[in-house]
């Protein structure tokens, strides 16, 4: 029997395993091949600082804008929500759902499952192109688990804003591409960074609050956005960690 494949692998090799999934409406085959892959990139360096309003900063002055896929999946969930809770719901024992109550369900469970999508390809797309021109990629060493922990009613943000960016799954992106590519991947430890960066230039610490958008050094004069120099001083401090590679 043949079944057709859409899209084409990156680097195809031997065939050593194939898994069937369900995700509850369609079937997905899942085929992992025994290969060794090969990527390109560039000779230069990026240093990257997650955040929730602006998704990445980089070094060299760019934004990536958050894309906020789970306010906009949040907001159908919520009206499909509504008129579920207008069907016939399934009580153990005594009665079974109605065919409107499933296909609400139905409706709620294909919301987030594009939803989860759109994050994934997302994730995999930024992460290609941090890698296309930069051998050397650096961040800063981030415990996601605190930060998302539940618990505390002014984390509500903060969490979805992470959960939007992926930051977890966009790292470890970046991280085995840049790999691939045989270049090298570094962690600044947050310690060292953080809660206020020091100037990318003169490397003093000046205390700001997180009204302060701007970086200004009153010794050096280097003025720059908050998250962009906190970019900058990622990449010193990696770098400063006898980085084997050096452009």
């Amino acid at each position: 029997m043949s079944v057709r494949i859409r899209g084409k692998a990156k680097t195809w090799g031997i065939p050593k395993g194939c898994k069937i999934v369900w995700d509850g409406k369609d079937w997905y085959a899942s085929i992992t091949v025994d290969c060794v892959p090969e990527r390109q990139t560039g000779n230069n360096a990026l240093g990257l600082d997650f955040g929730g309003k602006t998704a990445i900063a980089t070094s060299n002055g760019g934004f990536v804008k958050a894309p906020r896929f789970q306010t906009q999946a949040q907001e159908k969930v919520n009206l499909l929500s509504k008129k579920l809770g207008r069907k016939q719901q399934p009580v153990k024992g005594k009665s079974q759902a109605s065919r409107r109550w499933k296909k609400y369900q139905g409706k709620i469970r294909r919301v987030k499952r594009i939803e989860a999508n759109r994050r994934c390809d997302w994730s995999h797309q930024v992460a290609a192109q941090m890698v296309s021109s930069n051998r050397l990629v650096a961040t800063e060493k981030l415990n996601l688990k605190g930060m998302t922990r539940k618990g505390k009613r002014q984390k509500t943000g903060l969490n979805r804003s992470i959960v939007d960016v992926a930051i977890g799954k966009t790292k470890d992106g970046i991280k085995y591409k840049v790999e691939e590519a045989n270049g090298v991947y570094l962690e600044t430890p947050t310690r060292q960074l953080k809660p206020t960066p020091p100037c990318a230039k003169r490397w003093e610490t000046k205390p700001k609050t997180w009204s302060d958008r701007v970086h200004h050094c009153q010794g050096c004069g280097h003025s720059e956005d908050r998250d962009i120099n906190a970019a900058q001083a990622i990449l010193i401090g990696a770098r400063g960690r006898n980085c084997p590679l050096q452009t």
